[in-house]
């Protein structure tokens, strides 16, 4: 069986029915796997495994019950850091002056806690959006590469 972290959706929900495994075991797993790499590969942007912990516990303890609140039920999310969630600044490309947090979800946003998805955090933009229409960065340029030499 491949790690819990590399499940996909369909495997999770399989798991989570079958009570084979939890979200919160998933969570454990993807954080660890995630603190691994992301001092290297910089994918994140408003990482926050302590939410993401909590939010997968509540799941588990809706499927501990074989109630879960909605079809994705505890399947791991990120967001495009350019949607606004709740509480988080909206970088609009650059890390000049003060990042105002955004006091409501922007659609987008919305859909995923309305699911019950556990976010992970939200996730750059890729390497061509950064080229070429931000040209102050907030983070070290992410290179995307096919390969690293850890």
């Amino acid at each position: 069986m491949p790690e819990l972290y590399q499940l996909t959706a369909t495997q999770l929900l399989e798991g989570y029915r079958a009570h084979t495994f939890s979200p919160s075991e998933v969570a454990g797993a993807l954080v660890e796997h995630i603190n691994s790499w992301e001092p290297h590969i910089n994918a994140l942007y408003a990482y926050q495994p302590d939410g993401f912990i909590k939010a997968a516990q509540v799941s588990t303890q809706r499927w501990s019950k074989s109630e879960p609140s909605g079809g994705l039920d505890g399947v791991p999310v990120t967001l495009k850091e350019l949607i606004a969630t709740k509480g988080m600044p909206v970088p609009v490309g650059t890390g000049l002056g003060e990042q105002a947090a955004s006091s409501e979800d922007a659609p987008p946003g919305c859909a995923p806690s309305g699911r019950q998805c556990p976010a992970v955090g939200e996730n750059h933009l890729p390497r061509l959006w950064h080229a070429l229409i931000r040209p102050f960065i907030i983070s070290w340029f992410n290179p995307q590469p096919l390969e690293l030499s850890l």
